[in-house]
């Protein structure tokens, strides 16, 4: 059984590198709900490919260290 959703409840999408995650990003996330701007914040790391960030450890890894770090 899924979780239920009303439709006052709000969802942030926070996209970035997260290469790696830091704490500035969870601070961001936890202002949004502590100011009730949204009800959860989803972190999503971006693809392989960015033309402004070299050398990026692969989406697969950057996704298992936000899991980890939250």
């Amino acid at each position: 059984m899924g979780i239920m959703y009303s439709s006052s409840y709000k969802i942030g999408i926070l996209g970035g590198s997260f290469d790696p995650p830091t704490i500035a990003h969870i601070s961001l996330a936890q202002a949004c709900i502590d100011r009730k701007c949204v009800n959860e914040v989803w972190l999503v790391p971006c693809g392989d490919y960015r033309k402004d960030k070299k050398n990026l450890v692969p989406a697969s890894h950057r996704l298992k260290m936000v899991e980890l770090f939250v």
